[in-house]
Formats: C-alpha cells, sequence, structure tokens
C-alpha cells in the first residue's frame, strides 16, 4: 500500500519532494541489489523542518538492507538467522528510514546527507 502526504500551496502549485530510487549494481546470482535513495524538495518555499524527513515500506518476502550510509533505520530487527561476522544493518519487515545528524563521522556519509532530516526549499 502507498501512502503519501499531500499539500497544496497557491504559491506554489508545482512543488514537490521527490523521492527517487536509482538501481545502481543488481546481483542475481546472489539475489541482491544496491541502491542509492535521493530526496529532494522541490518545494519554493516549505521546508521540512525538525523533527526531519522518514520513510519506510513494506518488503514483500524475507528482504534486508546489508549496509546503508548516509541515513539509518530506526531499529535492526531480529537479524538472528544470518550466521557469520557482519549481520545485516536491518531485518525488520517494513523499516523507517531516518536520516543521520551533521555530526556522523564521514565514512559513513554520502553527497548531501547528515542533516538530521531538514530539507530546505529551493
Amino acid at each position: 500500500m502507498l501512502r503519501c502526504a499531500r499539500g497544496y500551496d497557491i504559491l506554489d502549485p508545482n512543488g514537490n519532494i521527490t523521492i527517487k530510487w536509482d538501481v545502481l549494481q543488481k546481483r542475481v546470482e546472489y539475489g541482491n541489489q544496491n541502491v542509492r535513495v535521493s530526496i529532494v524538495n522541490y518545494q519554493l518555499f516549505r521546508h521540512i523542518g525538525f523533527p526531519g524527513w522518514k520513510f519506510r515500506w513494506e518488503w514483500q518476502k524475507d528482504e534486508v538492507i546489508w549496509a546503508m550510509t548516509g541515513a539509518e533505520t530506526t531499529e535492526q530487527g531480529d537479524c538472528s538467522r544470518f550466521i557469520g561476522n557482519s549481520p545485516p544493518h536491518c531485518c525488520v519487515k517494513n523499516p523507517i528510514i531516518i536520516d543521520m545528524l551533521p555530526n556522523t563521522p564521514f565514512n559513513k556519509q554520502v553527497n548531501n546527507c547528515c542533516r538530521g532530516g531538514i530539507l530546505t526549499s529551493m
């Protein structure tokens, strides 16, 4: 089920917030994908302020998030079915993704991340 929040501004009738998924690499033999998610605020006068953006979805099968940079899940869930030194980042059926804070270490950042979920207007 897809839910979206709507807002209308008479001064900016075509403004929107766009969430885009880019599949960077698909490894069919392992059944995984590397995906970049971008969130851009194309509104002229409205920004997303505190407490910031967050979004979620529901996996259709037993998918997990193995690694993540530039954002964070709010919980890891039960990843006990995976054996090894490096468990998945998140095993929740419906993960909630939030932005990281500005003081995030550089090795966990990507371009335009880590603003505490704040998206300024254009």
